[in-house]
């Protein structure tokens, strides 16, 4: 009799004890389980209910990029009527989206249609061996202005012009599709400036050249008088200006391509 009492209290402990743990099952749904209460987060990063739908679901863009954000974070990202939402709010992420928009929007749209034209109109005019050819092989595609002159040079820099507004993938591809140099960062007057100097000391040993050499290329001021110097140090700040330092392959190269 003392046994079968015994026997019935463990019985009855037991099922007091699985009745507990299914309880605490039920609650803790586990951090795979979609269905549970926890707390879901619109991109913007604001708590938001599947219980609240809109009557109509408003355009939006892809969803996938903050999905992924959500995911690579940690957290479960769910579609939920209108609105994907991620289990953590993503920090940052509609500044990151609207500066991923705008870039795109950039590249798209700010190559106006009237440059566009004036690039094809160019490009589909152009001849091999021309002066208008060189000009645009030298200026366009290596920024020096070489030997161009009247309307080839105004050809060449509205070009270059168009390029600084936007259009440089353009002008690249259809005006230098095989070899050029990036050169539209360096204002037009640096590149007159340095396309100056390049012609006058082209090929002669004289001292300001040895000087502007010395300068440039290795902050050494021997041999250098005050008029030289001042030269020297104008090149100098010139070539390091952003985007102008593609001058330092000519003012400094050696051997067979030396200034």
């Amino acid at each position: 009799m003392r046994s079968s009492t015994y026997l019935l209290i463990s019985l009855i402990t037991l099922l007091i004890n699985l009745l507990n743990c299914r309880g605490l099952d039920k609650t803790d749904t586990g951090p795979h389980d979609l269905n549970s209460e926890k707390i879901w987060y619109a991109a913007d990063g604001n708590v938001q209910s599947c219980d609240r739908q809109p009557l109509t679901c408003q355009a939006t863009g892809d969803p996938q990029p903050f999905v992924d954000s959500c995911v690579k974070q940690g957290f479960q990202a769910k579609s939920c009527g209108c609105f994907v939402l991620c289990s953590g709010a993503i920090k940052g992420f509609k500044l990151i989206e609207a500066n991923q928009e705008k870039k795109a929007s950039k590249s798209k749209d700010s190559c106006s249609a009237s440059d566009q034209t004036v690039i094809k109109s160019v490009r589909d005019g152009r001849n091999p061996g021309t002066s208008l050819d060189r000009c645009l092989m030298s200026h366009v595609c290596n920024g020096r202005l070489g030997l161009c002159a009247g309307g080839d040079l105004a050809t060449s820099t509205r070009l270059r012009d168009a390029a600084r507004h936007g259009c440089a993938d353009f002008v690249l591809a259809a005006i230098c599709p095989a070899e050029f140099n990036d050169t539209f960062a360096c204002p037009e007057k640096s590149v007159q400036l340095l396309s100056a100097i390049w012609t006058e000391l082209r090929q002669k040993d004289v001292p300001t050249k040895r000087c502007i050499r010395n300068v440039v290329c290795s902050d050494r001021t021997s041999d250098c008088d005050q008029t030289s110097l001042a030269k020297a140090i104008e090149i100098k700040q010139t070539v390091d200006q952003p985007g102008c330092a593609y001058w330092l392959r000519g003012i400094c190269a050696v051997g067979s391509q030396s200034w």
